[in-house]
């Protein structure tokens, strides 16, 4: 063990840096959040330095270790680059594609990113309003849509506002989605802000701040389900949103939850694997991995210093629980800064969808349901759309009782249990550059029917989009990004096309979901 006989000079330096280096640990555990940073990295880098230093003073009392020690040196700078260079080499073959040619490619397409309101393509100006109305195919009714803005519309079938009711000014945001109620009042949803009930007259009944999105479905009691997100978790050193069903009840109270990051290993075995579930091997995965452990930790490791002072501390102002807690304010922009900082150096500054939940319907009464109870009137049909999953939960126990989807459908959105037994969804086709309209056999996952434009490139919403099985057999449609709804029948005709007439800057503005209104009961209290 000779060579481990270091003189007195190197045993000092390496304890000093170690003793610095716990030291350093002390004090981060007893700061704010802004020196807590900077004493966990300052004293993990002397920790580390002391170990090196052990290490090169091993090297050199013998050759073969300096050989070994520069090659496993050059193998980590090579390694490094390749890593860092690697991903942008493919861009070229298959930027968007789902089996992109590496992993960190693919995760672009499960980025967190929110809506925008006008459509990427240069809009017609002499396109607005109704287009095409066949009076004796169409099927009569109203049509509700938002301008994912500041008002929600009641539209007739000749393109005229009859009714609108305006978002309180109060919460600014992208409102998207509505559901009318038969009292005239209107569920709608903040997206990641808040739900809120609207009256008739446009005056909040009530409101709850939570991070509700794309859809609400009413209940037989009078209560809501709707898809909320989760606060970001770390996942496979990455920033993740799951999302969960919550159930309202009709005052707005929060009485329950289905949540996706909970059943997340039962529900990973109905769909391939996502590029969030492959670790990607590269040089800031472990310290995406390390920041996320201390962000995760930082607030228990508080809690206990709190306690710990609470405990031992004297009764100097500066000891209190209060005082401790409460941070200057120049200390808390310097923290938060710094913190985004390090996120983008760490590529954490970018929130995955998991699933990306977008749509909850209740099964209504049908004969196919009376048959199977997979089907029964009361179980879930939900979309977990970066999955291309579309599945039923049991009313009772929330278990997953059927699926379809993956390797069939392309970021899937609305399906509905049709009266026949039948599911209608929206299948987008973000990667392969057209949509389409599908009615699925769900007993024989067969597709009885399916609308696709002639030809198919002009027919597409890469994202959103609704569909709506209308009583004569006509399927209303809204594609989204292109602010165009229409309806077509059974034969695949045209019926029925309207155009988002607001245009700004040769921009239209896009319509998230188009609905028509039949239910006499809801209109008579708008109408009269």
């Amino acid at each position: 063990m000779s060579w481990l006989a270091f003189n007195m000079n190197a045993k000092k330096r390496i304890r000093i840096l170690f003793f610095l280096g716990l030291f350093g640990y002390i004090l981060a555990f007893f700061s704010n959040p802004l020196f807590f940073l900077l004493f966990f990295f300052v004293s993990s880098a002397l920790i580390f330095m002391a170990v090196l230093y052990i290490f090169l003073l091993i090297v050199k009392r013998s050759k073969q270790l300096k050989l070994l020690a520069a090659a496993a040196f050059c193998a980590i700078i090579l390694y490094g680059a390749g890593e860092l260079v690697f991903p942008y080499l493919f861009k070229k073959i298959n930027p968007s594609g789902r089996n992109a040619a590496h992993q960190s490619l693919a995760l672009e397409q499960l980025k967190s990113l929110p809506y925008v309101s006008w459509s990427k393509n240069e809009a017609n100006a002499r396109v607005r309003g109704v287009t095409i109305y066949d009076l004796k195919k169409a099927f009569p009714g109203y049509n509700l849509y938002t301008d994912k803005s500041r008002n929600a519309y009641l539209m007739d079938m000749a393109g005229n506002i009859v009714y609108r009711w305006q978002f309180p000014r109060s919460i600014q945001g992208r409102w998207d989605y509505a559901e009318l109620l038969d009292d005239g009042s209107i569920v709608a949803l903040c997206v990641y802000k808040c739900v809120a009930k609207i009256d008739r007259h446009s005056n909040i009944i009530w409101v709850n701040n939570i991070s509700a999105h794309h859809d609400v479905t009413l209940l037989p009691d009078g209560g809501y389900l709707i898809p909320v997100a989760e606060p970001e978790v770390g996942y496979r050193s990455h920033l993740v949103k799951f999302d969960s069903v919550v159930r309202f009840s009709g005052d707005g109270e929060i009485l329950g939850k289905w949540s996706t990051r909970d059943e997340l290993p039962a529900l990973k075995k109905l769909h391939d694997p996502l590029p969030l579930d492959f670790r990607v091997y590269r040089l800031s995965t472990a310290l995406r991995g390390f920041y996320l452990f201390i962000k995760k930790n930082y607030a228990l490791t508080n809690a206990f210093r709190r306690k710990v002072i609470a405990r031992f501390g004297s009764p100097h102002p500066r000891n209190n629980d209060a005082a401790i807690m409460k941070e200057p304010v120049f200390s808390e922009r310097m923290a938060t800064k710094m913190r985004e900082n390090v996120e983008k150096i760490l590529g954490l500054n970018v929130t995955y969808d998991y699933y990306h939940l977008n749509t909850i319907e209740v099964l209504p009464k049908t004969a196919l349901g009376m048959r199977d109870a997979r089907f029964q009137q009361g179980n879930l049909l939900i979309c977990l759309r970066n999955a291309n999953l579309i599945l039923i939960l049991n009313k009772d126990t929330k278990k997953v009782v059927w699926h379809w989807g993956p390797r069939m459908l392309d970021w899937p959105h609305m399906p509905t249990l049709l009266e026949n037994g039948n599911i209608l969804v929206y299948d987008n086709g973000a990667h392969r550059s057209y949509s389409r309209i599908v009615e699925l056999n769900p007993m024989s996952e067969s597709i009885e029917w399916e609308y696709r434009a002639r030809p198919p490139e002009i027919f597409y919403s890469q994202i959103m989009g609704s569909n709506q099985r209308l009583p004569n057999g006509n399927t209303l449609i809204c594609e989204s990004l292109n602010g165009r709804a229409f309806e077509v029948t059974r034969d695949k005709e045209i019926v029925w096309e309207f155009y988002n007439p607001e245009i700004k800057k040769g921009k239209r503005r896009r319509i998230y979901t188009m609905m028509r209104i039949t239910d006499q009961n809801k209109l008579r209290s708008l109408l009269l």
